[in-house]
């Protein structure tokens, strides 16, 4: 019998293959490139909402060309017309006729905004009616500061002039009071005078200043009220309007010292324009609101006493913006800057589970995920416009998060994974909500929430490798 020789036991280890050894790696790089695919629907999402956002912008125009648009209050000015030597060609002089603009040495102004929000189309427009009472006065001794010889001065041509930026939102006859005498009367300016016919034949800067002063007054109409002046004598006014208008409403600080005082029961003003209302925090409430300007000289750009020059009142406009408060479309833009960090999180976690739960994800199933999380930001965009932006963020984050934690449920067969997925989308949306709120601290809450979201990737992902390492330290 022949001895048969006995081989001791061995264990035969199957060398896995390429694609097994590294096929986390190409996943992984797959979904990075996914990533960076989603970026192009983002992309259309935010073309969608600014495209959404001017069709509100034209409709907002429409309305307002109708019934007003933004409405600023530019002067009162006091202008009074000189003869001006100018030189021609050929050693020639013309005497043309120019201006003195006077401003006033005091300028109280007090306006009430009666404000409503109108609803055209989806849209709601924010209209008002004004009534601005203006009071001032002017002093012999600033009309001595011209310079001018007084024997060149047409007193007797002198007019009181009040700019207006759209003078069909005028509701009645403006009321003009100089020393108690009512002049009601007033004329457009035509600012095509007879400056225009010399410019081509003289080098006199001053006339070519006056000509591109007078050029660039064509944004609003400036009305001409004839008046009775006396340089030797004080000379009060009183002005009152009644105007309609859209949006906002703006002044100019023409007086020496200024005192603008507007109140209205709009509940979210923005103060802008050169000068901010010293009132306190608490003026603005659910009422309304109260401002209060004074402003002196010595902050503006320009003198008292111009010649020649119209000074440039639109330097130093400042007012109030009547804003939508329910306005959705910042809140959209902003939310849709977010799109690329929420499917990367996502993703980042719909890969950790597909390696915690050791079940394979096909490919399209994150394309399938990925478009989900891009639709909610046009979801969120339809319905905010007739829902507000809260409730609406509240329906398509609670849809998306119903969609793709059922889904990712039936994907992996367990109930509990997708539980677990849509608890982390509910608290990745929650926290995008939040930041959009806070958009003042957004870097620093960012932040803060990216770290904690990388913190807690890397403890679920601690165990992941340490099978392989044991096998590894077998061999």
């Amino acid at each position: 019998m022949e001895n048969q020789i006995t081989e001791p036991n061995a264990t035969f280890t199957e060398t896995p293959s390429f694609w097994q050894s590294y096929k986390f790696v190409f996943k992984g790089l797959f979904i990075g490139f996914l990533i960076l695919l989603m970026l192009i629907p983002s992309f259309f999402v935010q073309n969608l909402v600014h495209e959404r956002a001017t069709r509100k912008d034209e409709v907002v125009a429409e309305v307002s060309k109708k019934w007003g648009n933004t409405q600023t209050i530019y002067g009162p000015l006091l202008v009074i017309p000189y003869m001006k030597t100018v030189p021609l060609a050929d050693n020639k002089t013309k005497d043309i006729k120019d201006f003195i603009y006077y401003l006033p040495e005091s300028l109280q102004v007090s306006g009430d905004a009666q404000a409503e929000s109108r609803h055209r189309s989806i849209y709601d427009v924010t209209l008002y009616k004004t009534n601005i009472h203006i009071n001032g006065k002017y002093s012999p001794n600033l009309l001595a500061n011209s310079g001018v010889d007084s024997q060149k001065i047409l007193w007797k041509e002198a007019y009181l002039q009040l700019g207006l930026s759209d003078i069909k939102g005028l509701e009645k006859q403006i009321s003009v009071n100089w020393d108690n005498s009512l002049k009601g009367d007033f004329d457009v300016i035509n600012y095509s005078s007879n400056i225009n016919d010399v410019v081509a034949d003289t080098d006199d800067a001053s006339v070519a200043n006056t000509t591109k002063s007078v050029s660039s007054r064509s944004g609003h109409s400036d009305l001409s009220f004839p008046i009775d002046f006396d340089p030797n004598k004080n000379h009060d006014f009183n002005i009152e309007l009644y105007a309609k208008g859209s949006g906002g409403l703006y002044f100019t600080p023409t007086g020496s010292q200024t005192e603008v005082t507007l109140k209205s029961s709009w509940k979210s003003p923005s103060f802008d324009g050169n000068y901010l209302p010293s009132n306190s925090p608490d003026s603005v409430n659910v009422n309304g609101f109260a401002a209060n300007w004074n402003i002196p000289k010595a902050s503006r750009p320009y003198s008292q006493v111009n010649v020649g020059t119209m000074p440039n009142l639109d330097a130093s406009v400042f007012g109030v913006q009547l804003l939508q408060p329910n306005d959705s479309y910042a809140k959209n833009e902003r939310s849709a800057k977010y799109a690329i960090l929420f499917v990367t999180l996502t993703f980042a976690v719909f890969f950790l589970m597909e390696l915690l739960q050791k079940k394979s994800i096909h490919f399209l199933q994150y394309i399938l995920v990925g478009f989900a999380l891009i639709l909610f930001y046009v979801l969120l965009l339809s319905i905010s416009e007739y829902a507000g932006f809260n409730m609406a963020y509240f329906i398509a984050a609670l849809s998306i998060i119903l969609l793709i934690s059922l889904y990712v449920g039936a994907i992996l067969h367990s109930k509990k994974a997708g539980a677990s997925f849509g608890f982390g989308l509910a608290a990745l949306y929650g926290f995008i909500f939040f930041l959009i709120q806070k958009e003042d601290y957004t870097l620093l809450y960012g932040s803060i929430g990216l770290f904690i979201v990388l913190a807690l990737i890397m403890y679920f992902t601690r165990k992941l490798n340490q099978e392989g390492n044991k096998q590894l330290a077998l061999n």
